[in-house]
């Protein structure tokens, strides 16, 4: 995955019943690890692995009470993350001409985070 500089978002509940949002970061963490030995920039990482770790009061403003079930309804219909996904800016500009969601990754509760630091992305 990163020596093809495949975009990942990672969205999850700070909470999430069914996997926290530890194994998340750890995956994370490795991404930009993994990019930082390949020299990019910060900006360049930036552009392509993000972490979003929603808050309790993310879930409570949209009116669920599982994280976890919960996540796929709001994350859905999320600006911010169907922004980046769709690769529009805040301007609705897009990113590079192009849509992301060609080539990106886009995370939330599965076992992804575990899977990809098994078989070394």
């Amino acid at each position: 995955m990163t020596d093809a500089r495949t975009p990942v978002y990672f969205v999850i509940g700070e909470s999430d019943e069914y996997y926290g949002s530890e194994p998340f970061i750890q995956a994370y963490e490795e991404i930009r690890n993994r990019y930082e030995e390949k020299g990019l920039s910060e900006e360049e990482i930036d552009q392509l692995a993000v972490l979003d770790v929603k808050p309790a009061s993310y879930f409570a403003e949209g009116g669920v009470s599982n994280q976890h079930g919960g996540g796929a309804r709001l994350f859905s219909r999320d600006d911010s993350v169907m922004g980046w996904l769709f690769g529009e800016l805040d301007s609705g500009e897009m990113i590079e001409g192009m849509c992301r969601s060609y080539t990106a990754l886009f995370i939330w509760h599965c076992t992804f985070p575990k899977f990809c630091l098994k078989i070394g992305f």
